[in-house]
């Protein structure tokens, strides 16, 4: 085989080297050795994953070597070409940089993917000296007569080494590895080295069930290879993510792409790996060997079912090619590139904004999941309620597939179901919502509805006998109808149902205070006021854009200041509970973080976003001044005779001030914003800021094209929070991600809750905001508002095909359990990214540079911190 290569790659440099002159031998031989003379998965379907593997490998790097020496010896002179190997390489990633057996194993797991064909070509012309040890060692202890690992000669070792003039490197993934407790003897080469190799859960999947996104890993992996094989020039050969879908509108895709390539920048500007090039896998979509045609690799859509088989370009084939262009990245990054971060409280200038950040939270952390009454408790009808907006306007077919909340997740008769889920998840808190209409059937006094207090009776004192303590929501959307239809609702131009509010507030206070002390007003009214009464999208659909719409806003501010008051005035001093209001806020990320122009398009969409109801209540009881002057200034261009934007008077700013005992954060998105170039004058809340906002493509998406995953932006808007309105005590009542499959094993959602509560952390550690929990959207899989039940936000799955609602907990459920249970994130990092060389460049997680350290220094440190760790 070794000759017939040599002279089928004779052929091919005579006949194409005049004009190629960039020549690879093989593409990942460990691939052809291991599945197709090891575990027979791929052609020629071969089994043998311990002997004949080893002897393929050994053939093809022989191979290998005879078609460089034909090329150097025959070709070289006259082409002046260059000739090398691919190699694939999943970084192998320490499951405790504190543990040196988890160093020791990530080295293994190294040597033995990558070592077995690099150390030949770039080393010695032979195997590393673990790989050869090990096996010897198992075939001996098997009575082998000779090693599985075939043995290079001599002249072997001498004609392999230094056969490649470039390092080809495939790179898409890494494993989490650790030492295993003892030898393996079975004869098999993912046996040999004797570790445990999984893939983290909540690391982002792909189409393909053994490539997850690990864009770290190839930083990583570059500089193990710079360490191990010196100063090589490598080209990334392969590099790229599947889908099944086959979406032109490819986000995912551009996500792996952005954040890989931006690793291997900083590989070359930060790290000084000599990294010469970059190749995306795929061109198209093609034939992806067992897969067939099922995963989807390309940068252009191939239509299989054609047979002129057209190709269409996808949204990453423009990102890539803007890539190219601008032969990097220009402006997308959070801060200049590779600038040091000042430690500033600035949003914008946040420091460790990358970096996974180590360590617990405070011990009184409230660790919370949410629901909402219309949304979990179904009996719509039963024991006394009175219809709300919402029951109207599902029953009116406004909502997807014609859903309802007529039953939901029956949490009216399955509460106790809920409190077990709850429990056992270790969760400290439930944030959960009283229906209005339950308690006051048509929105008065005049209806108290005994049946429905007995309900929440029920429920707080199940809650309470678990351990777990209530948030009370006092209205999360759901006003009577009958309001509606008296009063016009919350669009009312006098306070009649701010006055109901608050009459209602008070008798929730007086049934259940003694028992609850955490209370929340008002849910998100920026959603109740610009989808509720500005697009008409949500119950009650009123459209009123640019009108109705402040109206509706004006009269939820006072409505919740009201219910302040009363709490405050009333039931405070012998509850001795807290109140405030839960906010719902998207981050605004200035296009160009150089562009002072953006930086204004943030601020002001921020406090047309958040102001609006923060300002008031905790600033001076008023709007922001931008939204006044805009807003005033856009209405006399159109000839009103007064702001669209109501007035507060004097009386009711001081009533308002000051009117929350912590700030409620609903967080779950972000946006790109800059200055439009000139004001407009549509009547349209959408418009009134003078601002374009958008999505950044290459963000992750969700089952909801409103959320896009930005973990960064909450840490951002706490940060925000903090500058604009003090040291207020922070709850994040409100944050999660959905899907449309409602896959148990659902390791994006883990992903986003693992990167969102990280930056918490960091808000809580590196920034000191005072965050003092965090809810999680949602406990369980719910009625989604206009959606229906085709998106899900659970921790835990519904069956809604089931009438019993059977509940099942998620992958997320677990790992949120896990979380609480260790209140924070373990273990502790360690600045090596593997076991050292003599000399070793380490990667640290606070610093843009790279420093040198001999191995005595290397493991001074390494005993010290393990020292530091016992006594800890």
């Amino acid at each position: 085989m070794q000759d017939l290569f040599g002279e089928y790659v004779r052929v091919c440099f005579r006949e194409f080297g005049d004009r190629v002159k960039f020549w690879i031998t093989i593409n990942e031989p460990r691939v052809v050795a291991t599945q197709g003379y090891g575990e027979a998965l791929m052609a020629p379907g071969l089994k043998g994953p311990g002997t004949f593997m080893y002897q393929a490998s050994h053939n093809l790097i022989k191979a290998h070597a005879r078609a460089y020496h034909i090329y150097d010896e025959e070709f070289r002179p006259l082409q002046k070409g260059k000739i090398g190997i691919t190699l694939n390489f999943d970084w192998h990633e320490p499951r405790d940089k504190n543990n040196p057996d988890d160093l020791k194993a990530s080295d293994l797991g190294n040597q033995f993917w990558l070592g077995q064909y690099a150390n030949p070509v770039y080393v010695n012309g032979d195997y590393p000296e673990v790989m050869k040890v090990k096996i010897a060692n198992k075939s001996i202890h098997l009575n082998y007569n000779s090693s599985r690992l075939p043995a290079f000669s001599d002249s072997e070792k001498r004609y392999i080494k230094g056969t490649s003039d470039f390092f080809g490197l495939n790179c898409y993934s890494a494993n989490l590895v650790w030492m295993k407790d003892k030898p393996s003897y079975q004869v098999d080469y993912n046996y040999d080295p004797d570790i445990n190799s999984i893939k983290d859960p909540s690391w982002l999947g792909s189409g393909s069930s053994w490539l997850k996104v690990t864009p770290w890993g190839l930083r990583k992996a570059l500089n193990w290879i710079r360490n191990q094989y010196g100063d090589v020039p490598v080209y990334i050969t392969e590099n790229g993510v599947s889908d099944k879908n086959g979406s032109l509108l490819d986000d995912h895709r551009i996500y792996f792409f952005k954040n890989y390539i931006n690793n291997v920048l900083k590989a070359i500007q930060l790290d000084d790996v000599n990294v010469k090039g970059y190749t995306a896998w795929s061109l198209m979509d093609n034939f992806e060997w067992s897969r067939g045609y099922t995963e989807r690799y390309g940068l252009h859509y191939v239509n299989f079912s054609d047979p002129s088989r057209p190709r269409t370009p996808k949204a990453s084939a423009n990102f890539y090619r803007n890539i190219i262009i601008n032969n990097g990245f220009v402006n997308q990054d959070n801060h200049p590139p590779f600038e040091p971060v000042k430690h500033t409280r600035d949003p914008n200038n946040l420091p460790m904004l990358d970096d996974f950040y180590y360590g617990t939270f405070p011990d009184d952390f409230a660790w919370s999941s949410a629901t909402a009454a219309y949304q979990v408790e179904g009996a719509w009808n039963l024991d006394g309620k009175g219809p709300s907006i919402w029951d109207t306007h599902s029953h009116n077919g406004k909502i997807d597939n014609n859903d309802t909340g007529d039953i939901a997740c029956d949490s009216y008769h399955k509460y106790h179901e809920d409190i077990k889920l709850m429990k056992d998840m270790k969760m400290t808190h439930y944030r959960f919502s009283i229906s209005w209409p339950r308690i006051l059937p048509d929105g008065t006094a005049q209806s108290f509805n005994r049946m429905g207090v007995d309900y929440y009776n029920n429920l707080i004192n199940s809650l309470l006998a678990a351990n777990i303590t209530p948030m009370v929501t006092l209205y999360h959307w759901d006003l009577p109808q009958t309001l509606q239809d008296k009063y016009r609702g919350w669009a009312n131009e006098t306070e009649t149902v701010s006055d109901l509010f608050a009459e209602y507030a008070r008798i929730c206070f007086r049934e259940f205070g003694n028992r609850v002390k955490f209370w929340i007003t008002l849910n998100e009214p920026r959603v109740v006021a610009t989808q509720g009464y500005g697009d008409g999208h949500m119950a009650p659909g009123i459209v009123g854009p640019g009108t109705t719409t402040y109206v509706a806003a004006h009269n939820l501010i006072k409505a919740h200041a009201k219910a302040y008051h009363i709490y405050d005035e009333e039931f405070r001093q012998t509850q001795k509970g807290q109140i405030g209001i839960t906010l719902n806020f998207d981050w605004h990320e200035p296009k160009n973080m150089e562009d002072p122009n953006d930086l204004v398009a943030s601020e002001i969409g921020n406090q047309f976003w958040l102001g609006q109801y923060a300002n008031p209540v905790y600033v001076n009881g008023d709007y922001p001044d931008i939204m006044k002057y805009k807003i005033g200034n856009k209405s006399l261009h159109l000839n009103y005779s007064r702001s669209r934007l109501p007035e507060f008077t004097d009386h009711e700013k001081n009533f308002i001030k000051g009117t929350s005992d912590f700030f409620g954060l609903n967080f779950y998105t972000s946006n790109v914003v800059t200055l439009k170039s000139t004001p407009s004058y549509k009547v349209d809340y959408n418009e009134d800021p003078d601002i374009t906002s958008t999505k950044d493509p290459t963000w992750i998406g969700s089952g909801s094209p409103w959320l896009k995953v930005t973990p960064w932006g909450l840490r951002k808007a706490l940060n925000w929070i903090r500058n604009h309105y003090g040291d207020v005590p922070v709850y994040i009542t409100e944050n999660g991600v959905s899907d449309r499959n409602g896959s148990l094993q659902d390791n994006h959602r883990i992903y986003y809750y693992k990167h969102y509560i990280n930056n918490v952390l960091k808000a809580i550690k590196v920034d000191g905001v005072k965050v003092k929990g965090y809810t999680a959207w949602s406990l369980m899989d719910n009625f989604e508002w206009m959606r229906g039940y085709t998106e899900r936000f659970g921790l835990h799955y519904v069956d809604f095909s089931n009438p019993n609602r059977t509940r099942t907990p998620k992958a997320s459920a677990h790992f949120m359990k896990d979380l609480i249970v260790h209140n924070g994130f373990f273990p502790e990092p360690k600045l090596s990214t593997e076991q050292p060389p003599l000399i070793i460049r380490t990667l640290s997680p606070c610093t843009s540079g790279s420093k040198t350290i001999n191995t005595f220094s290397y493991l001074v440190i390494l005993a010290f911190l393990y020292i530091v760790k016992l006594l800890s």
